[in-house]
């Protein structure tokens, strides 16, 4: 896992949780802080941020769906281009790009 073009922008953790039944936590977005309190502080007692599983040391099955999660630290204003996930499967190595760009900036409405 690595960002694309990231500008003061770090990766501090990604991981892999499987899609949670019933829905109710957001796919993208963004919350302030790492770990994500509505992961951890939840009504299952923090069961579901439990089931958290390390990009790299994952194995995901074929068609399996699961939700990728980056805690990402923007030092000021700061950018990325997407992700790149590498992976194998039955052998063979894969790169995916995601389409996902990232913008922080130092205050909303701000120039930066």
């Amino acid at each position: 896992m690595e960002l694309i073009d990231p500008e003061n922008l770090e990766l501090i953790e990604a991981i892999l949780l499987p899609e949670p039944d019933p829905p109710m936590r957001m796919s993208i977005g963004l919350v302030d802080g790492y770990p994500p309190t509505d992961y951890t502080d939840h009504s299952d007692g923090g069961a579901y941020w439990e089931m958290r599983q390390v990009v790299g040391e994952a194995p995901v099955e074929g068609r399996e769906t699961v939700n990728l999660l980056m805690g990402l630290k923007a030092d000021g204003a700061a950018s990325m281009e997407g992700a790149v996930v590498s992976y194998e499967y039955k052998g063979d190595s894969y790169r995916v790009e995601t389409t996902n760009r990232f913008r922080a900036r130092k205050q909303c409405g701000g120039d930066d």
